[in-house]
């Protein structure tokens, strides 16, 4: 199981990535997430999560840590969506799929395996489930959508087969 914040879940749906990485891994998400995901209906992305969480594939988690989640939220200077998912991840012992730069540093100093959209659109090139052109262009949507650092996007153009 993974655990997912809303960041990498919004990005995943919005670059046509969500349903290839469903069909690989099983996604967790916070009750909080999946209210920061399918807030404005009206979205492209919002329909597309809302829809995966009514049909079960992703699955939604209750999660009673308040005082904990605060806590956590106010050290790391991040939401409570991006906190409950920490959380959440910490307590199963999952990676946390997370864009957040503030999740990411939560997670490095917990402890807590953690990869981005961008790890996932890698995999699915790397296991042929994506081809070249394909990945290619769907970089350049995590790319223009997400706030990846011009390094990452020349490292992750590189990697691409």
């Amino acid at each position: 199981m993974i655990v997912s914040d809303a960041s990498t879940l919004i990005l995943l749906a919005k670059a046509d990535l969500l349903n290839a990485v469903l069909e690989r891994f099983p996604i967790s998400i916070t009750d909080i997430v999946a209210r920061e995901c399918t807030v404005k209906q009206e979205l492209y992305d919002a329909k597309i999560i809302k829809n995966f969480i009514e049909q079960r594939r992703i699955t939604v988690e209750n999660i009673k840590m308040k005082a904990e989640e605060r806590m956590l939220a106010r050290a790391f200077r991040m939401g409570s969506g991006e906190a409950s998912s920490v959380l959440l991840a910490k307590a199963t012992g999952s990676p946390l799929a997370t864009d957040d730069g503030q999740a990411l540093k939560a997670c490095k100093l917990l402890g807590i395996a953690h990869l981005t959209a961008i790890h996932f659109l890698l995999d699915l090139n790397r296991t042929g489930e994506v081809a070249r052109e394909l990945a290619l262009a769907k970089l350049k949507v995590l790319e223009q959508i997400g706030r990846y650092d011009p390094e990452i996007i020349r490292d992750a153009i590189k990697r691409i087969t």
